[in-house]
């Protein structure tokens, strides 16, 4: 089941719309280009306390 989670691109803050499969398990973690920047980010999502599904998303710069 694809389920659309919604942020904004850590470098030029377009706002994304990323799919996640949540058949696939939690947690996740795959790299996302930005539609607009072309730019990759690091998508990291994981379920919260409440059994929600939480993304967050990095930069290269934050990851190094």
């Amino acid at each position: 089941m694809l389920r659309e989670m919604v942020s904004r691109c850590p470098y030029c803050g377009e706002r994304l719309v990323v799919e996640i499969d949540s058949t696939a398990g939690f947690p996740q973690e795959f790299t996302y280009d930005c539609v607009v920047c072309c730019r990759p980010i690091e998508v990291r999502v994981r379920m919260n306390d409440k059994g929600n599904p939480v993304m967050e998303l990095r930069s290269e710069e934050d990851t190094a």
